[in-house]
């Protein structure tokens, strides 16, 4: 009877039809969210990772090449170094030849070549990915960040394939999914998304009916008119057994001259046919 009147004063009239709408601007709220976080990471990610996989490919077989290339400087100058100094032991006035030292200065220029280009290319990509770092801090996901950026990130008023709001719905719908992403992502967020939707009151109920459901289950043992049914059946059984001999039961006609009884008392006519048969068993009579 409880939860039936709990459903009754929570789930009917003015109550459901306010659930029932803030639940359909939930709706179109989570598919403009949907869409638009499709858009934005789950389609243009993927296609960009085989262009992201190929430039780190690129990082390593440059750095492979430095490798090389110091490797190559650093034998060809300690060769060049010895091959002279074995020379002028061997004839002081002869001039040493210059072709091991030329390769060993063209392997070094390579290398500070591509290492200078390559510092400036690294450079130029954590520079790159440090301002956009700093513009999600301290510009996207902030409390305000999302609703200024909310155009260029999607999340504008867009008809809904699963549920007619209507342009003022929409708009209320992507008012929502604006929140529903500072709810998630931004830094002072609390991920409470029903408070996001405005549902969080709504559907307070449901904690309720848990409690009395668990109520319910507890007293399934109960008897079925109730918890004190048969101490009151054993108390009126026994009052009945004291009490009964105190009233006199004249069903006997009344006889002429007899005034020691009153005899049957009847009904009226007009009363009689509302009475209803008595549900007592035998075994319950005193």
């Amino acid at each position: 009877e409880i939860i039936r009147n709990y459903l009754l004063t929570r789930l009917t009239g003015p109550n459901l039809t306010a659930i029932t709408q803030q639940v359909k601007l939930s709706v179109g709220a989570f598919e403009l969210a949907d869409v638009s976080l499709r858009a934005l990471l789950a389609d243009r990610w993927p296609r960009r990772v085989p262009s992201y996989q190929a430039g780190e490919a690129v990082r390593v077989a440059v750095f492979v090449l430095l490798c090389v290339l110091a490797l190559l400087a650093i034998g060809l100058g300690w060769a060049a170094l010895t091959v002279t100094t074995l020379r002028f032991r061997a004839a002081p006035s002869s001039f040493p030849s210059g072709k091991i030292h030329c390769a060993s200065w063209c392997c070094g220029l390579c290398y500070f070549a591509l290492a200078l280009l390559l510092a400036g290319l690294l450079v130029l990509g954590s520079a790159t990915a440090g301002e956009s770092c700093f513009f999600l801090q301290r510009e996207l996901f902030v409390p305000d960040g999302l609703e200024r950026h909310a155009a260029a990130l999607g999340l504008v008023a867009t008809p809904s394939t699963r549920v007619d709001l209507g342009a003022d719905g929409q708009a209320e719908a992507a008012a929502m999914a604006v929140g529903l992403a500072q709810s998630c992502f931004a830094a002072t967020g609390t991920g409470d998304l029903l408070a996001a939707m405005s549902l969080a009151e709504p559907l307070d109920f449901q904690q309720d009916l848990t409690r009395l459901f668990f109520i319910l289950e507890a007293r399934r043992e109960d008897p079925v008119m109730g918890r004190e049914t048969d101490s009151l059946m054993r108390q009126l059984q026994q009052t009945a057994a004291d009490f009964g001999d105190l009233f006199v039961l004249d069903p006997l006609p009344a006889a002429a001259n007899d005034t020691s009884s009153l005899g049957v008392l009847r009904l009226s006519s007009s009363v009689s046919g509302m009475l209803i048969g008595s549900s007592i068993s035998p075994e319950q009579r005193s």
